[in-house]
């Protein structure tokens, strides 16, 4: 008996999809109660995210344990959410997050090693621009205020942070090499 597999699939990287949702809402506001200088509050809401961001990675692992009971049987598209009226994108047609790790470590070093969030992703940019894709320029299907490269920038940020290699505790909107770090072009 042949499995059809996609539900299993499309129900995972829909979880996968809130949970990112999720643990984005609550950055943003313990950031909101940092800057308002709540910062039990804001603590709070860091060890929520630190938990979600824990759950995120099990729902990542379950995935991968999954691939040898339930192989994807269309490797071209999964779709998920069709209930909720929108599609999760297929895995591959998008730029995969770890590209953007070299570029985020280059333009910080060219720009000393420190710089606003808004200037970096300017410049990566700038630099992945011969990489990124049509659907990476579209709005995330979840929230059409966000770009799609952007968010994946974002969260390649997040995994260099957990990495040693970005520091966790730069001021907000700024992003920063940890220092002692070697980056690829050190």
């Amino acid at each position: 008996m042949k499995l059809d597999s996609r539900g299993v699939w499309a129900a995972l990287d829909l979880l996968l999809e809130e949970v990112e949702i999720v643990i984005d809402e609550v950055s943003k506001d313990a950031a909101r109660k940092a800057e308002a200088q709540d910062f039990v509050g804001a603590r709070e809401s860091i060890e929520q995210a630190e938990a979600l961001t824990a759950y995120r990675e099990s729902i990542v692992r379950t995935q991968k344990e999954g691939q040898t009971l339930f192989p994807k049987s269309n490797p071209e598209k999964v779709l998920s959410g069709e209930s909720r009226g929108y599609s999760k994108l297929k895995k591959g047609l998008r730029t995969p997050q770890d590209a953007y790790y070299e570029p985020i470590l280059h333009v910080l070093q060219m720009l000393g090693g420190s710089a606003p969030m808004k200037e970096v992703l300017e410049k990566v940019e700038e630099r992945m621009s011969c990489i990124l894709k049509d659907v990476d320029y579209e709005p995330l299907n979840t929230d059409p205020a966000s770009i799609r490269w952007r968010n994946s920038a974002q969260w390649a940020r997040h995994a260099l942070v957990k990495e040693g290699r970005l520091k966790a505790d730069s001021p907000r909107g700024i992003w920063e090499l940890a220092l002692g770090k070697k980056t690829c072009d050190s």
